[in-house]
């Protein structure tokens, strides 16, 4: 099934790029295809079907498509189901390459992690953690500078708050615990890069779910206070911002949930900025989210849901960039409906989104092609604005086209400090950087009585 339709990409302060994109039905009628977790690099595919049965498969890097036998290429563990109540398979990613690590029912009826590596067109398995204590929802690190893979995993009784604990894949038994587990609440994620650390959400002495961090010592190190929950930790290193770490998770308000950004400055984790829900949403609730580069660009995968009649009632999927100027709904045209688990695939020109949509006691699996989004602009594009600003990243100088012959302008942080202030003569203009810090920015243009207001990056 496949519809070619438009879509609107809403801009900051109202602005709208409109731009065709393909969505499309992936899933064999009829048959559940769900909880789909990629490896770009690889374009492969790990997916679950409605008997637990965990799959690989190889994907078209330009079209998304599976490539062979509707997605049923390679049968990734047979010997026993799934364990229906955590994810199915992760890939995990260090520097001897990748596997696939997932939960299993063992012959002693507990829940244990296992791997999954590919070798001459079939997987060998191994199971990894032992005893008498069930060891489920497996989070693996993705990085390919640690010399073997971290494991984040729950362990006790899974019914009744299991403690959170990490551990090296290599050793997977010598266990790191950190805190204990809450149902609905997402629990964590592991740095990018070569440093290592461990982001995950845990409830504070007055029940509050904030965002902590675990060094390799397993010091613990608390980086918000605010009173409203924090869940779906996500770290990435930000291409705007020259790779450098940045932090992210979503923030629960009565007023409509945000995502909120962090990066560290002289040793401390400040926040970076902060999203509120898309003007193209009615919906209150940020969920299930993922957080990718593409094209230079900090993305974030996002479902957004009503819980008003107890449960995911509605939901739409959306991706949003960083710098808040790109903001997308994924529109297949079925109205409203459950949808779910967002993720990515990313090549060198194109990035594909894949969900689940529950219909007719179906999950069904689509995706989403997203590639022609204005995403880098290394020059001024046409726009609805008055204001063109390039390059994005910028380094030295940011080059401003206003339209206008003369005003003044100034350059504040995301904590409301004025950084510099000029004016300007001619309707093309630039702004030094020279001594600005990496981070996201605001430029304020003043022009007789009109005031334009724009977000840009630094990354030198």
């Amino acid at each position: 099934m496949k519809m070619r339709f438009l879509l609107l990409i809403c801009m900051l302060l109202g602005q709208v790029y409109a731009q065709t994109v393909t969505v499309s039905q992936l899933n064999v009628p009829g048959e559940d295809y769900f909880d789909p977790e990629i490896h770009s690099d690889e374009d492969a595919m790990v997916w679950m079907d409605g008997n637990r049965t965990l799959w690989y498969a190889d994907l078209d890097s330009n079209t998304g498509f599976f490539i062979q036998n509707v997605g049923k290429q390679i049968v990734v563990d047979t010997s026993a189901p799934l364990l229906a109540t955590w994810n199915a398979g992760e890939f995990l990613i260090d520097s001897q390459g990748w596997r696939i690590v997932y939960s299993k029912t063992a012959l002693n009826s507990t829940v244990q992690i296992h791997e999954a590596i590919l070798n001459a067109g079939s997987f060998q398995t191994n199971q990894l953690t032992v005893g008498n204590k069930s060891n489920a929802g497996v989070i693996p690190s993705r990085s390919a500078s640690y010399p073997s893979g971290k494991l984040l995993f729950f362990r006790g009784n899974i019914n009744n708050q299991p403690d959170l604990n990490w551990s090296d894949r290599t050793t997977p038994n010598l266990l790191n615990p950190i805190g204990t587990y809450e149902k609905g609440f997402t629990h964590g994620d592991f740095f990018q890069g070569s440093e290592f650390g461990l982001l995950y959400s845990h409830p504070d002495s007055s029940g509050v779910y904030q965002l902590y961090i675990a060094d390799s010592l397993n010091q613990i190190t608390q980086i918000t206070f605010s009173p409203s929950h924090k869940q779906n930790p996500m770290t990435l290193e930000a291409p705007e911002l020259g790779g450098t770490l940045i932090l992210a998770c979503i923030a629960e308000h009565t007023t409509g949930d945000s995502l909120l950004f962090f990066q560290k400055i002289a040793g401390n984790w400040n926040r970076l900025t902060a999203l509120g829900l898309p003007s193209g949403t009615s919906k209150p609730r940020f969920s299930s989210s993922e957080m990718f580069a593409f094209q230079g660009r900090t993305m974030v995968s996002v479902q957004i849901e009503d819980t008003t009649g107890g449960g995911v009632q509605d939901a739409e999927i959306w991706l949003l960039s960083m710098d808040g100027a790109l903001a997308l709904r994924v529109d297949d045209q079925l109205g409203a409906a459950q949808r779910t688990d967002p993720e990515y695939y990313v090549t060198d020109q194109k990035a594909f989104v894949y969900y689940n949509i529950y219909r007719n006691n179906i999950w069904e699996m689509w995706v989403s092609e997203v590639s022609g989004w204005p995403l880098n602009q290394d020059s001024p594009e046409e726009r609805t604005e008055l204001t063109n600003v390039y390059p994005i990243p910028a380094a030295r100088d940011l080059y401003v086209s206003s339209g206008f012959n003369s005003g003044s302008y100034a350059v504040i942080s995301i904590t409301g400090k004025v950084m510099y202030e000029g004016r300007f003569e001619t309707s093309d203009f630039e702004v030094p950087l020279v001594n600005f810090d990496r981070g996201i920015y605001l430029l304020r243009i003043n022009r007789s009585n009109q005031t334009e207001v724009l977000r840009f990056v630094v990354g030198h």
